[in-house]
């Protein structure tokens, strides 16, 4: 599918124009049982890349595809670890997995509202996502997040 959307992008000429391509990560279905193993899925995704041809200048934004927000941080990085030295771009749009912990930091069960807490754990998954987008994500900043109490 990858492949046909490059090539619809190079027939109608578009390709000098920047886009970006939203995918889900290569991993084993749900239904299959597999473990995901961070580092095959990376070396999946570059398979894909050369099969379809892929302009290094492409964004692709992965999508957290109902992972955790550490299995998909664990993902990207990998897979931007895998990709260094090519001038591939990659993001990620883990929506629900970006907003589901500031959302319960800002409105614990207790009834009352916590913008401010709401507003740094939004501001830290974001820094977690973009550490990861890098390749210099690690597990040590989940720890950041405990410590500073925004896992709870």
């Amino acid at each position: 599918v990858l492949g046909r959307i490059v090539d619809q992008i190079e027939q109608k000429g578009l390709g000098n124009h920047p886009y970006a391509i939203k995918t889900s990560f290569p991993t084993p279905g749900s239904l299959s049982n597999e473990p995901i193993q961070p580092e095959a899925s990376a070396d999946a995704w570059v398979r894909i890349c050369e099969r379809a041809e892929i302009p290094e200048e492409l964004l692709v934004v992965f999508l957290s595809g109902g992972h955790s927000p550490e299995t998909s941080r664990s993902l990207l990085q990998a897979i931007a670890h895998r990709m260094k030295g090519t001038r591939r771009r990659i993001g990620s749009s883990f929506s629900r997995a970006n907003v589901e912990r500031p959302y319960q930091q800002m409105f614990p069960k207790d009834g009352t509202i916590h913008p401010d807490a709401g507003h740094d754990a939004i501001l830290l998954e974001g820094w977690k996502n973009a550490r990861a987008m890098r390749g210099k994500y690690s597990g040590r900043d989940e720890l950041i997040q405990h410590y500073t109490g925004m896992g709870e």
